[in-house]
């Protein structure tokens, strides 16, 4: 049995120029993308969803957890012609970007940094962006799961609060194809806006569905942690900590707040 309805998804994609692939079965959609791009010539975005992840991929190494029938596994590869400096700030962007379209979806919907996507305290999305270089070009693969419709079968399996973003199980079909087509849409945007200079207003949009903002949190590495208030983030996706009386900036990837 399959839970999206390819042609359907396939039609609406073509319309944003981007190409679809859709698989029952694969190791990671991050991992498929990467084969293509090494085995094949590449012009257009190519967006890919697996009904089944056997070694899907979060953020700094850990797994992400699957069920085909309330899951969604998404990646899409994209040429980037953009500054290298402005990399960092990618990740940031696409979870901003998602949580606005998905909004529209559930209000309660709220960014966690770096790139989580967070309702009722449980972690709803994640996001992973991967580089890639080819014929020197920069290619890059963003990766985002998301938790659909309630699946007992995660409650059991994550030792964590998960969410999810329909409240009832119903339509999934169809809320399936929509929810691909608005990542399609939100990765597209922050590509075009990942930009030429440091914009005040990404920090502004960020501040107003950051669940954490000017609230004590605790961050942390294998070898460090830190609290302190929360005060949003800079131009360049940097969390902004005070702590001692003064702020200090945390790049993405040192260290994870902890819910």
């Amino acid at each position: 049995m399959t839970y999206l309805d390819e042609k359907n998804t396939r039609t609406a994609l073509k319309n944003y120029g981007v190409n679809f692939l859709f698989l029952e079965e694969t190791d990671s959609t991050n991992e498929h993308l990467k084969r293509v791009l090494s085995t094949s010539e590449f012009s257009d975005p190519i967006a890919l969803v697996a009904e089944r992840q056997m070694k899907g991929k979060g953020t700094k190494g850990r797994q992400w957890a699957d069920d085909p029938e309330n899951c969604l596994k998404f990646s899409m590869l994209v040429e980037y012609k953009g500054m290298e400096k402005y990399l960092p700030r990618l990740s940031p962007l696409l979870a901003l970007n998602l949580a606005e379209i998905f909004q529209n979806l559930d209000p309660s919907v709220r960014i966690k940094w770096p790139n989580d996507l967070i309702k009722d305290f449980g972690k709803l999305s994640g996001i992973l962006i991967e580089a890639v270089r080819k014929d020197e070009k920069l290619f890059l693969i963003f990766g985002i799961g998301i938790n659909l419709f309630n699946s007992s079968e995660l409650n059991r399996e994550v030792n964590r609060k998960i969410s999810y973003l329909f409240e009832e199980k119903k339509q999934e079909v169809l809320r399936r194809s929509e929810v691909v087509e608005k990542l399609v849409i939100s990765v597209l945007k922050t590509i075009s806006s990942c930009v030429e200079k440091d914009d005040i207003v990404f920090c502004e949009r960020w501040k107003k569905l950051d669940f954490f903002y000017d609230k004590i949190i605790s961050l942390q590495s294998p070898t460090e942690q830190l609290t302190g208030i929360e005060k949003g983030i800079t131009p360049s996706g940097e969390l902004k900590l005070l702590t001692d009386g003064k702020i200090k900036e945390i790049s993405n990837g040192e260290l994870s707040i902890v819910l």
